[in-house]
């Protein structure tokens, strides 16, 4: 019989995200507690992100900070026994929906797409997250 987990699939930390409230740790303890077997962090990646983190820096500053919130989680997910996998919450701006992008931290080979930037956070062998 396959073993069904229990995944929170969109998650956000008050470090990273405007909207988060829990720090890393806390998150992690808090799904943890409520019987969850995994946990996305989707910090923001997005206009918010950028409203509360200055733009003209290198794409690298801008990947680390957005992914410190995640790095945090997946260490204290180790220690609770809970799986933590990175993500990003991304806003696609081709749609009607969207709004104009701000301006972007370029990414490898100079793009301001969302591709270069997970391309830099898996690595050129692609790679798993953590």
């Amino acid at each position: 019989m396959e073993s069904l987990w229990r995944v929170e699939t969109h998650a956000h930390t008050a470090p990273v995200s405007p909207c988060g409230r829990l720090a890393p740790e806390q998150l992690v303890e808090q799904v943890r507690a409520a019987g969850y077997d995994a946990l996305f962090v989707t910090d923001h990646y997005t206009p918010e992100f950028f409203a509360v983190h200055p733009t003209g820096e290198d794409y690298r500053i801008y990947l680390e900070r957005s992914f410190s919130g995640s790095r945090r989680a997946a260490e204290a997910g180790r220690k609770a026994g809970l799986r933590v996998f990175p993500g990003l919450e991304v806003r696609l701006y081709d749609g009607p929906e969207d709004y104009p992008p701000p301006p972007l931290p370029r990414g490898p080979g100079g793009r301001p797409d969302t591709l270069g930037v997970l391309e830099a956070m898996l690595g050129e062998e692609g790679g798993d997250g953590y």
